[in-house]
Parts: C-alpha cells; sequence; structure tokens
C-alpha cells in the first residue's frame, strides 16, 4: 500500500537556455528526453541546437555535436554569431564536435562505439544534426544492413534507444518537406519514436518566425504556437 503522505518522484529538468521556452515548458525538458526539432530551411534550427548546448555548457556540462551537414568550422561560425565561444570549450575538452560525411559510410559510426563513445567522454547534451542522415548511416551498418526507408526508421530507432541507454538529453534535428501531408519530418516516423517535438517555423509573407511543443512527455504544455525572435544573443519565444 502506498504511503498517503508519500509524494511523487518531482521530474528533473535541462534547461533548454531559450529564453521563454523553458518558462512554457516548466522549466525545461525531463532530463533524459530525446526530442526532435523539426522545421523548414531558415527557421532557426540550428541555431535553436546551438543554443541548447551553450545552455549546457555555461553549467559546466559535457556536450556531444553531431553534424552531417554543415562543417565543424560552420558550426563554430554559426555559434560565435551570438557569442558562444564553442573552439573555446573544444579545447578544454568540454565541447566534442563529430563531423560526418552522409554519402560516405564510416565504421567509426556503429551504434556500440557511437554508444562507447558517449559514456568515454560522458556526454550529457548530444544534438544530432539531422537525424534523419544519422538514422541512415546507422541502417547501412553491419551484415545486418537494411536498404531503403524501412531501414532508415529501424536505425531510427535504434540511435533513440542507445541515446536512453546512455541517459544522455538529447535534441535531433530534422526538416520538414512541402507537400508531405502534416509530416513533421522528414520520413514521418521521427516524431513517434521521440519523447518531444518541437516545430519551428517561418512566415515569409508576415516577417515572423513561430516555436511550438507540439509533444512532450511527463509534462502538460500548451499546443499554442508563439512567436520568436532570433536575437544577437540567441533566440527568445515571445509570451
Amino acid at each position: 500500500m502506498l504511503n498517503k503522505k508519500s509524494k511523487p518522484n518531482k521530474v528533473k529538468k535541462v534547461k533548454t537556455g531559450v529564453s521563454g521556452l523553458d518558462t512554457l515548458l516548466g522549466g525545461g525538458i525531463p532530463e533524459g528526453h530525446t526530442v526532435l526539432v523539426s522545421g523548414g530551411a531558415g527557421c532557426g534550427k540550428t541555431t535553436f541546437l546551438c543554443q541548447y548546448l551553450n545552455e549546457g555548457l555555461k553549467n559546466g556540462e559535457t556536450c556531444l555535436f553531431i553534424t552531417l551537414e554543415e562543417s565543424k568550422k560552420q558550426i563554430s561560425e554559426d555559434a560565435a554569431q551570438f557569442g558562444w565561444d564553442f573552439e573555446k570549450y573544444e579545447k578544454q575538452k568540454k565541447l566534442y564536435l563529430k563531423q560526418y560525411n552522409p554519402f560516405e559510410l564510416s565504421g567509426d559510426l556503429s551504434l556500440n562505439s557511437f554508444e562507447h563513445y558517449i559514456e568515454y567522454i560522458k556526454a550529457t547534451r548530444v544534438v544530432i544534426d539531422p537525424i534523419s542522415l544519422f538514422a541512415a548511416f546507422v541502417a547501412h551498418e553491419g551484415i545486418e544492413s537494411v536498404p531503403g526507408e524501412y531501414g532508415i526508421r529501424r536505425g531510427l530507432f535504434f540511435v533513440i534507444d542507445r541515446l536512453r541507454k546512455a541517459n544522455t538529453t538529447t535534441m535531433m534535428s530534422t526538416e520538414i518537406v512541402e507537400g508531405q501531408g502534416g509530416k513533421l519530418s522528414r520520413y514521418g516516423a521521427e516524431e513517434f519514436v521521440a519523447d518531444g517535438s518541437i516545430v519551428l517555423s517561418v512566415y515569409e509573407s508576415l516577417d515572423t518566425r513561430k516555436i511550438g511543443v507540439r509533444k512532450m512527455r511527463g509534462i502538460k504544455h500548451t499546443l499554442k504556437s508563439f512567436e520568436m525572435e532570433i536575437k544577437k544573443d540567441g533566440i527568445a519565444v515571445k509570451l
């Protein structure tokens, strides 16, 4: 029998560092969650990911950024525009930027090596940009290689499973492709496997960007979208 005086365990939150968003989430995203960040071109996905890692770096955490589109130099330069010194944290071995070519399969990107690397550097925050290409890598590894969209979905499932086991709090990006009937990701599976889904959008006719939390397990939240600005010190949500 439960003790009537006992209180439910409070969910530990991880701050995103995005002004206004942490307020919407009651302090941040639950620790250990894997969250999908979706949006079209120019909506601010890379800025969001960098801001999330910078928040952890400021607090002394060890962070991992896996990029399959932009170069390590581009990521550092993008961050520097907002005053986030990623090169300094790399030298301090608090930030690890890993760049992979999505068109060249690499043996060191196996699931086991990926999990062991996170454990070795003791990363608490991980960013994968974009998750669709990373899952495609994993889907083709080893003798059980599974080609096509099914293989990518399979790879996606295993990647997220390993991230949860590693107890990291992860942000994964994906693009929303026009004409896909409301899908929040390239394959339409990412948002169902992830613990949370944050959608960024841009309205060129109104010169406006918006952000909304479509899903976040363990947190009560509104589905309403809010305007956001990309300022000199990063993204801020207008509440």
